[in-house]
């Protein structure tokens, strides 16, 4: 199991800056609700499952690009209606939203982790979240076929499920927490999951499974993210990527755990050198480069190097000489010199 990291802000929005981690999806419109109770209830009475659209509807151009190629499109509606309720979690920044609705979704985007806008997952009638995706070329029926193709994981996870309701003590805890990690990515440490990470907790009690080490590892984690922010706000983001490497050294981490934790160092990276952040991303990449943080990492390289391609023609422009003015002529050594 992958232990939840949450707070990751800093670190991602300098990512964005360098060239973006681009996330998903669109605003809300036509058959989409934005009432999450509402949506569960809906999807227990039809059967569906929900899909739910974390957004920023009048400022994410990534939100607004896959909307005009996908949700937009007769071809998605037509395949989702039959099998989704919609819903969209909205973080405008030019309209303002009912309080409740603000509540509500500032509340669901903490208990769903999400880090940044938008971000896609697909979860059952009960809000139990069993995928995450973002934006995907290719326009509305290459989505509906992704949407369908991660769908797979809910069938895993209720496998394991209908394992654990047949099996007692700690068999019981194994099954609910093979069902945890079937989920993609760190799901399964979500919020509404909470239920199902308690019983596991309380059938083993001598934490066998090792999920009181995956908790304190998270806290760990935690606590970095605010060490590191407060290095930010004095002044010493130059002493991060020390101390990220030093707490590597001193935890046991492994995978996208790892991986994210070498994010953070992108905290002390500005745009003034790139070679930096293209080593930091190196590192990622090398712990497992098909995992999502991997792929982020190899998504953001290609910016870094179109960037630095564009600051080189431009450096290469500006040590060009100058061709003169129309009709203009250049001036014999006598004229220059005696002005």
């Amino acid at each position: 199991m992958i232990p939840s990291i949450r707070g990751l802000r800093a670190a991602f929005a300098v990512a964005a800056l360098l060239g973006g981690l681009p996330s998903t999806l669109l605003a809300a419109g036509e058959g989409w609700m934005n009432d999450w109770e509402a949506a569960k209830k809906l999807a227990a009475d039809q059967k569906k499952d929900l899909l739910i659209d974390f957004t920023g509807s009048d400022w994410c151009g990534w939100c607004k690009k896959l909307d005009k190629e996908v949700f937009s499109e007769d071809a998605f509606k037509a395949a989702a209606k039959d099998k989704y309720v919609l819903v969209a979690l909205d973080f405008p920044q030019q309209k303002e939203l009912p309080e409740a609705e603000k509540e509500q979704n500032a509340k669901l985007q903490a208990e769903f982790a999400v880090e940044g806008f938008p971000t896609i997952f697909i979860a059952d009638a009960q809000g139990r979240p069993f995928a995450r995706t973002g934006y995907q070329p290719g326009g509305a029926e290459a989505y509906v076929k992704h949407l369908g193709e991660l769908g797979a994981a809910k069938t895993k996870r209720d496998e394991a499920m209908a394992a654990a309701a047949k099996a007692d003590g700690l068999e019981k805890a194994k099954a609910l927490k093979a069902a945890l990690d079937s989920l993609p990515d760190d799901l399964g440490m979500l919020g509404a999951y909470a239920g199902v990470m308690e019983e596991i907790k309380a059938l083993d009690t001598a934490d066998t499974l090792g999920l009181a080490k995956a908790a304190a590892a998270r806290k760990a984690i935690g606590d970095l993210e605010q060490e590191l922010a407060g290095l930010m706000r004095g002044g010493k983001r130059d002493e991060i990527p020390a101390r990220v490497d030093a707490f590597i050294a001193q935890n046991d981490l492994e995978g996208e755990t790892l991986q994210k934790v070498h994010f953070m160092k992108l905290m002390s990276v500005d745009q003034s050198n790139l070679e930096k952040a293209d080593a930091i991303l190196d590192a990622i990449i090398k712990v497992d480069a098909t995992t999502q943080v991997g792929r982020q990492a190899a998504s953001i390289k290609e910016r870094l190097a179109a960037m630095r391609a564009a600051q080189a023609a431009e450096a290469k422009d500006g040590d060009a000489p100058k061709k003169p003015a129309p009709g203009s002529k250049k001036k014999d050594d006598s004229e220059q010199s005696a002005q």
